[in-house]
């Protein structure tokens, strides 16, 4: 499953093509917007008239798909094809938001932006992000690994009410001393100490 969300129109508080589209068709692509191809896109946010092709307006290719007839963007390395399932509409005001969810049909990858273990490199991807406004993020260069863990930490809950009252610890240092799979034994903690 996959979400986006279509607000309406924040000038007008018309609906806007994207939407009007999915909920006409009952499917969708979302294809991954890179840095390189970010101001195109941009171009594609105007509220242009639905007879107008917003590709020939960009400058964008189109991808046919092998599933839904709604075509993918070619420059995107990630183009995923979706069915539509469900429409949350949060507002009706301008600028108000719709959650639309689908179904991954069909999911296209170009080979380079895999790593040498056959993985997606986030970083080979450069995905940038609206944040809302005229904000964006440029998401490979906030990246940073934080692995699961493997076994069962031990938890917050298990800290004495000391160091969890503490000033000096923040719920990452807690998180940091509650992550260890077993409480370590005083003795082991006493002799480290002298060493």
């Amino acid at each position: 499953m996959v979400g986006i969300s279509p607000a309406f129109s924040g000038r007008t508080g018309k609906t806007k093509n994207t939407l009007t589209n999915i909920l006409d068709t009952k499917e969708f692509t979302l294809s991954v917007v890179t840095h390189d191809m970010v101001e195109q896109m941009n171009i594609c946010a105007a509220e242009y008239p639905k007879e107008v092709d917003e590709f020939e307006k960009s400058g964008l290719t189109k991808y046919p798909c092998k599933i839904v007839s709604t075509p993918g963007v070619k420059e995107s390395p990630l183009i995923m094809e979706c069915k539509f399932t469900q429409h949350i509409q949060f507002s009706d005001k301008p600028a108000g938001g719709n959650l639309l969810l689908g179904e991954i049909v069909y999911f296209h990858a170009k080979k380079d932006i895999f790593n040498d273990l056959g993985k997606i490199d986030p970083i080979k991807v450069d995905q940038v992000a609206r944040m809302g406004f005229n904000w964006y993020t440029r998401a490979n260069q906030g990246l940073f690994e934080l692995p699961a863990p493997r076994t069962c930490p031990i938890g917050i809950d298990v800290l004495s009410d000391s160091i969890k009252r503490n000033p000096l610890f923040s719920g990452k240092l807690l998180a940091r001393l509650a992550s260890v799979e077993t409480i370590p034994e005083p003795t082991l903690l006493k002799k480290s100490s002298h060493e």
